[in-house]
């Protein structure tokens, strides 16, 4: 299992965009083979930024989803520059824990 943490800091006067970019995005994970959640997070500190969370089986679900996601969406790649300043994202190896 993996998790894609990533950091997305908002330009000025885009709010709906990024609102558009997040619905549509994460309607189109759910959709995905392989796709476990995806949670979007506020900064209580930096009104500007914003963090998504999402969990796949593993890396080939997500990549996978990665070719064709942008055929499900209602814009192109320009809206992504136009609405975020900056996005960092990290893709993390989701560890087994196990309880007694």
């Amino acid at each position: 299992m993996i998790t894609v943490i990533a950091e997305h800091w908002i330009n000025d006067g885009q709010v709906d965009k990024k609102d558009l970019i997040f619905k549509e995005v994460s309607a189109s994970a759910k959709k995905a083979p392989g796709f476990i959640s995806r949670f979007i997070l506020t900064s209580q500190k930096d009104s500007t930024k914003f963090s998504t969370v999402t969990t796949w089986d593993n890396q080939e679900a997500l990549d996978n989803w990665k070719e064709v996601r942008w055929s499900e969406f209602s814009f192109g790649t320009d809206i992504l520059h136009e609405a975020f300043s900056k996005e960092v994202a990290e893709v993390y190896d989701v560890a087994n824990l196990h309880t007694p």
